[in-house]
């Protein structure tokens, strides 16, 4: 029994049923969650980690477009993409460059 909902389902149905104060879990259960709980703990702590450090974007390119002298500032999605990808984040969608 190392599912939450079913331990939790487990403990109400003996203080249900049972005359005594204290219900039985097997400490084998309890052991399994513990286990589970500090995954998840260190599961979370590294993605605040990832959280603390801004993603640094590629520097802006300009390029001029068209005919005229004006230039314009542009940053290459499948760049931006490389490094949000590095930092350890994901990206949804696909690249259309």
């Amino acid at each position: 029994m190392n599912n939450i909902e079913e331990l939790r389902e487990h403990c109400e149905e003996m203080m249900a049923t049972s005359p005594l104060r204290y219900a039985y879990i097997p400490a084998s259960s309890i052991i399994t969650l513990i286990e589970r709980i500090e995954k998840a703990e260190a599961e979370l702590s590294a993605a605040n980690e990832r959280l603390t450090k801004p993603v640094v974007l590629p520097a802006a390119t300009y390029v001029r477009i068209g005919y005229g002298s004006t230039s314009k500032r542009t940053l290459y999605l499948d760049e931006v993409i490389t490094v949000i990808k590095a930092a350890g984040f994901t990206v949804e969608g696909e690249c259309r460059c």
